[in-house]
């Protein structure tokens, strides 16, 4: 990783996902920036240069989350047949396959829409999972879709989903962006073990542990008590927390540890 095409008098590194240390010549940032804990673990730069932060929505899901604020807007009727989404590449290995089907198998009188990309031509291996959602009378996939056409499925979804194999994920589960997307339509989210949000039960419904069972246990704890969970007040608690991770927001804090840290010298 050349460090030397743009000098400048201030490096500042934010790696995104866990990433291979023996492939990349990195030398001491003064800033190292992330959205999970444990990727700042993996540097050895000292804690008063490092900084995390919170994922950031885009300008249409904030958008959303504004106009839904205090108002009857992203509150569904809570009348007939439960709809349940997933957004996300259909494809990564971490995406727990096997809850999924065992989740859609279990609750037939549940509707499950699926939207992201996935590819027509499957390795074999994934090919029974998008075959299984393709035939599963009540599983529809959707394919790729812009925030725009996203946010209208959203008016219409009751649970949305985050379902992931910890172990098959190369940042163990430690964070996950489209739960602040999620929230920003009010929406309650049922989700396997993130660390970013352990604690959060006013935001979202976790697993206890990582196994299917536990996540299937949540899911159906969730869909009981669906009108409580669907209720104004946490709605809007979801939504709130959505609006405060705008970029500006984000930036902002960026802006003020960079203030902080060249104020030293």
């Amino acid at each position: 990783m050349d460090q030397t095409i743009l000098p400048a008098k201030y490096r500042i590194f934010q790696p995104v996902d866990r990433i291979d240390r023996t492939a990349a010549a990195l030398s001491e940032p003064d800033l190292l920036i992330s959205v999970a804990e444990n990727i700042l673990d993996d540097y050895d730069t000292p804690k008063e240069k490092k900084l995390l932060v919170p994922h950031a929505i885009g300008i249409e899901f904030l958008n959303f989350a504004r106009n839904c604020l205090g108002s009857d807007a992203a509150k569904r009727d809570g009348k007939g047949r439960i709809q349940v989404g997933y957004v996300g590449n259909l494809e990564i290995p971490a995406l727990d396959r096997t809850t999924l089907q065992r989740l859609v198998r279990n609750f037939p009188e549940i509707q499950f829409h699926f939207i992201g990309p996935f590819d027509e031509n499957p390795t074999l291996d994934k090919s029974s999972w998008l075959n299984f959602c393709r035939t599963a009378p009540n599983a529809l996939l959707h394919g790729l879709r812009t925030p725009i056409e996203i946010l209208e499925y959203a008016k219409q979804i009751d649970v949305w989903l985050v379902c992931y194999d910890r172990q098959r994920d190369r940042n163990s589960a430690s964070n996950c962006h489209k739960i602040t997307e999620y929230l920003a339509t009010g929406s309650v989210v049922v989700s396997s073990r993130i660390d970013a949000f352990a604690g959060r039960g006013d935001l979202l419904t976790m697993a206890k542990d990582g196994t299917s069972d536990s996540f299937l246990e949540a899911f159906a704890d969730a869909v009981q008590d669906l009108s409580y969970l669907n209720s104004q007040t946490l709605q809007d608690a979801r939504l709130r927390f959505a609006i405060s991770r705008s970029c500006r927001e984000v930036l902002q804090q960026i802006q003020r540890k960079i203030e902080s840290i060249t104020a030293i010298e």
